[in-house]
């Protein structure tokens, strides 16, 4: 069993234009009890957004980890094409490369389902 902390993550947006978004995460997990080791980990992401339609969106996203204890750090390159095909459902499909520590890639997937008013993603396309 394993009790982690997190502080709140930061996020930021900002439009350049009404088409091209830019955003980024920050956020810092650390462990405060358990049977692990000990960690923390200082985690970012930036990525840019390109609005093409309500239906297609592209994304290029750089994501980190840091670790505050051992000083290891990993950052990945992920272009994803994100597809939403109705107001709540979500497919994503993207290929992870490693950039540092880690030169291996991945394919990534994902599905989602959301409730309620979905932030950041155009509504009248």
């Amino acid at each position: 069993m394993e009790t982690r902390r997190s502080s709140c993550p930061g996020l930021a947006e900002w439009h350049a234009t009404p088409n091209l978004l830019f955003r980024s995460n920050l956020a810092w997990n650390t462990a405060v009890a358990g049977t692990t080791g000990r960690f923390a980990f200082l985690e970012y992401s930036y990525a840019t957004v390109w609005l093409a339609s309500r239906h297609w969106i592209p994304v290029i996203e750089s994501a980190g980890s840091t670790s505050t204890v051992y000083g290891g750090a990993q950052v990945i390159v992920q272009p994803e094409l994100i597809v939403a095909p109705s107001r709540h459902l979500e497919l994503k499909l993207g290929l992870s490369l490693g950039v540092i520590a880690t030169e291996r890639y991945a394919i990534r997937s994902q599905i989602a389902w959301f409730w309620g008013k979905r932030v950041g993603v155009p509504s009248g396309r």
